[in-house]
């Protein structure tokens, strides 16, 4: 089998990362995240006083998202290439994937919204921007689902040379807690539970990103079994 194609689509995941975070942070300037403390017309004055930087930002992040695709797909290829490979375990990461990939395209389009008319109602924009981010952050029903499955398809692989180490089963199952942070934010406005707090925003960035750093490096190094030696 030729991984030409495979090893492509692997740098999806470092492609995403570089240019979700030049839109992110470098032109919406969303680092560190709109307070959910603000007023109505504080977040209004953000948005129209940055609104042709943060649409730039936005158009950055939608052409990031297109680049999880080609990456999902590269490891749904190595989870049907393991042996003992689960179908119900590789069509739980496909449904994860799938739905967290337009998870990503409401959210950019939410931001999108609030910087197209920043002249409207103050409230109006608040609660786009509020959708926008939470859900960005709180869809932990979906992101730990997709690390657990892989982890356990790794662990089900018991050839003498695995697809991925059994270390990244682990470190899947580990970034599965991690994201779990976030689950608290609706209680939240201040502190580290909020949508800009240590735990549910910092924490499970640094796990999310880092996954597809991670993953990309394992995806270059894996070999599917008919070229293994």
């Amino acid at each position: 089998m030729n991984d030409s194609y495979l090893r492509l689509c692997s740098w999806g995941g470092p492609i995403f990362c570089v240019l979700f975070l030049i839109g992110f942070i470098g032109f919406a300037d969303f680092m560190p995240p709109i307070s959910p403390a603000n007023s109505a017309q504080e977040v209004a004055d953000i948005y129209k006083n940055d609104a042709t930087s943060i649409k730039i930002g936005l158009i950055f992040m939608m052409i990031a998202t297109s680049f999880t695709m080609p990456f999902v797909s590269a490891i749904i290829t190595r989870m049907k290439q393991m042996q003992n490979s689960s179908p119900t375990l590789v069509t739980t990461f496909v449904i994860v994937s799938a739905a967290l990939s337009c998870f990503l395209f409401v959210l950019i389009c939410s931001w999108a919204v609030s910087s197209f008319r920043a002249d409207r109602a103050p409230e109006i924009i608040q609660a786009f921007n509020d959708f926008a981010f939470i859900l960005l952050i709180w869809p932990v029903s979906l992101i730990p689902v997709s690390y657990i499955a892989l982890g356990l398809a790794i662990l089900a692989d018991n050839k003498q040379q695995p697809i991925f180490p059994r270390w990244f089963a682990f470190l899947n199952f580990w970034f599965a807690v991690l994201a779990y942070g976030g689950c608290l934010l609706i209680f939240f406005h201040e502190g580290p539970f909020a949508w800009d707090g240590l735990i549910a925003f910092w924490i499970p960035a640094v796990a999310f990103f880092g996954w597809y750093i991670v993953t990309s490096v394992v995806l270059l190094q894996s070999k599917s079994p008919a070229l293994e030696k």
